[in-house]
């Protein structure tokens, strides 16, 4: 009785911001239904060892329902980027000869096994729900391929802030 908030009226009829509140949850991935690809995220580095630590703990905190794999590609790094890895057991570790980044990608990818190849670089943190977001905007979407904002890891460094705030930069 006296049902005066909600979406609903009293006799459970829609009010105006149902349908709002309907068009919004369509756009929201948390409603998707549908299966989900396996994804292969593929980090390349080269001398990154000052941020392949941070990176790799963003991926520990994915949250994807479905299979992931995590394969890193070391493009011949001269650093303790491999020490580093050795913190990591579940992440794939391609050691190669320093070839460029555009090569260490291709190594990645034709070791992937996922459904979809996601990229990033070893100087990024992924947000938690980062795969989850991209794999129902490309199933919803119909689109074979997609990129996103690139945010900037707190490093503390004003000079990597400047970088990633200027234009043209990877914000």
């Amino acid at each position: 009785e006296n049902w005066k908030f909600g979406i609903t009226r009293t006799d459970r009829s829609p009010k105006p911001a149902f349908e709002a509140i309907k068009t919004i949850f369509k756009k929201i991935p948390q409603t998707f239904a549908g299966e989900l690809p396996s994804m292969s995220v593929i980090i390349c580095s080269y001398n990154g060892s000052s941020t392949v630590e941070s990176c790799l703990r963003s991926m520990q905190r994915l949250r994807y329902p479905g299979e992931v794999e995590i394969i890193f590609v070391d493009d011949g790094s001269t650093d303790n980027t491999q020490d580093i890895l050795q913190k990591f057991p579940r992440v794939r570790n391609i050691y190669q000869k320093n070839r460029g980044l555009g090569f260490a990608r291709n190594v990645g990818m034709n070791a992937a096994h996922g459904e979809v190849i996601v990229y990033t670089d070893s100087d990024c943190e992924a947000d938690e729900d980062w795969l989850y977001y991209l794999a129902v905007s490309l199933k919803r979407s119909g689109h074979v391929g997609m990129g996103g904002p690139n945010l900037i890891p707190d490093e503390g460094s004003w000079v990597a802030d400047c970088v990633g705030l200027s234009p043209g930069g990877p914000t």
